[in-house]
């Protein structure tokens, strides 16, 4: 991993809170849209208005704004392209997490696409996905893992990668108890590697150290996403309950750090509750963490930015 020296801005004993209000966004487009691919767009539009015909009927008698997120995906978004060189080329790792509070039906999926086309993050972290093994998560130029929550409703975690990305999937499932988590390791240069994971813990489900011990002992270079439900006045909280007691001493037995900025993640209930957590060898390259202005639950979109990673591109065979 190459690096340049960062001075982190808050450090408490080994426990360090990092976090920043950078809330820039980047957005590249191509005014040159081809006649054809309007065309396309417009047909998909009106293929998903046939498909989702009774939300579209709903949206614009009560509340247009379903509406206005279907004509984004398939037409506003439609003519944005992205710059030649993918984000990782130009040294730089974007993730984007949700607590999607489901994402089975169309409507969240349109959603969530549109969120991944004005943002082209890098990796993905989703909660609450509610899925099952028989329901399909196709997402377009990513590779999706998934642990779902198979013997109760609700639960569920998936990490998306892009497809030029490379890297293996990493199986929590045998030290996981009631969570749900599922992770995937990025090759870097020089033979690096940077393991990043989505993890879910229920409201009435306590924290498990043994997940943190085993990312800690496995993986030099980590980062640690998702809505664990334990609350804490270090990152922010008005108050600290039992499970953000036992996080915050895991955290600083392990010398790991969380990024987040001030901004509430859970509208419902004023707390910053979806996390972004990293080694001590990684939080040198952390660049910005926002809290996205986009409803898709009562859970805010974040992105995190690292800074100086590269990563090695995925060779495909010809």
């Amino acid at each position: 991993i190459q690096i340049e020296s960062k001075t982190s801005k808050t450090v408490t004993s080994n426990f360090t809170r990092i976090y920043s209000d950078s809330n820039s966004t980047i957005s590249r487009s191509n005014p040159n849209v081809h006649l054809e691919n309007l065309a396309k767009s417009m047909l998909n539009l009106l293929i998903d208005t046939i498909k989702l015909f009774n939300q579209v009927t709903e949206s614009i008698e009560e509340n247009p704004q379903f509406f206005v997120n279907l004509v984004n995906k398939n037409l506003v978004m439609k003519t944005k392209t992205s710059s030649s060189i993918p984000t990782m080329m130009n040294n730089k790792l974007k993730i984007l997490h949700l607590n999607a509070q489901s994402i089975v039906n169309e409507s969240k999926k349109i959603l969530l696409q549109n969120l991944i086309e004005s943002t082209d993050p890098d990796v993905i972290s989703i909660n609450e996905t509610f899925l099952k093994p028989k329901k399909p998560l196709n997402l377009l130029n990513y590779n999706v893992y998934r642990s779902d929550r198979l013997f109760r409703k609700g639960g569920g975690a998936a990490i998306c990668i892009k497809k030029t990305l490379s890297g293996n999937p990493i199986d929590l499932s045998n030290i996981l108890t009631h969570e749900n988590g599922i992770g995937y390791e990025l090759d870097l240069k020089n033979n690096k590697k940077l393991a990043i994971f989505s993890i879910f813990c229920s409201p009435c489900t306590r924290i498990n150290p043994e997940i943190f011990d085993h990312i800690k002992n496995k993986h030099i270079n980590s980062v640690i996403i998702g809505d664990l439900n334990a609350k804490n006045s270090m990152w922010h909280c008005k108050s600290t309950d039992p499970k953000g007691e036992v996080l915050e001493n895991i955290l600083s037995e392990l010398n790991m750090h969380v990024l987040n900025s001030s901004k509430r993640t859970y509208n419902r209930g004023k707390s910053v509750l979806n996390l972004y957590i990293c080694s001590n060898s990684i939080r040198k390259y952390f660049e910005s963490h926002q809290v996205l202005d986009f409803k898709i639950s009562d859970h805010q979109p974040t992105m995190t930015t690292f800074n100086n990673i590269n990563s090695e591109p995925k060779r495909f065979k010809t």
